[in-house]
């Protein structure tokens, strides 16, 4: 395919390379991390980026210039994601996976109002405490120490 570039999953595609290649060899001071995210997690990030490179380089795709780009609420939800390991040390696990899905839910909703975001919460919360009973309480999963639970 001589227009790949033009292909909006090839840069996603190297981008979850690349995410997966520094998550794998970061330098971490909390082990208790790689308890939450194994390293298959990371291995399963770069091969879903090489079969999403591959895919754009050698198959032939419809290459439409408008919808190459990547705007800037996909950078967005990006950014957000890439910060959760790094809150993960400070906030904690589960207040962590809680801000994070609150806040991607609230941006890729339709519905803006109150009374949806108000759902969005409850919704958040309840699967935080399925989330944490299933972890903590009953597998016992030894979350990131940090402030916040």
């Amino acid at each position: 395919n001589s227009k790949a570039y033009l292909e909006r999953e090839l840069y996603i595609g190297i981008f979850s390379m690349m995410s997966g290649i520094f998550f794998l060899y970061a330098p971490d001071r909390n082990r208790d991390l790689y308890r939450v995210y194994p390293k298959t997690v990371f291995w399963g990030l770069i091969l879903s980026g090489m079969v999403m490179v591959f895919h754009t380089v050698f198959i032939k795709g419809d290459n439409n210039i408008g919808k190459a780009r990547i705007k800037g609420f996909e950078l967005l939800l990006m950014a957000i994601l890439l910060m959760s390991r790094p809150l993960m040390g400070i906030l904690g696990l589960y207040t962590t996976v809680f801000l994070i899905s609150v806040l991607v839910s609230l941006l890729i909703k339709k519905d803006k109002s109150l009374v949806s975001a108000g759902k969005t919460l409850v919704f958040n919360l309840i699967l935080m405490g399925i989330l944490y009973g299933a972890f903590a309480v009953l597998l016992k999963v030894n979350a990131p120490a940090a402030w916040l639970i």
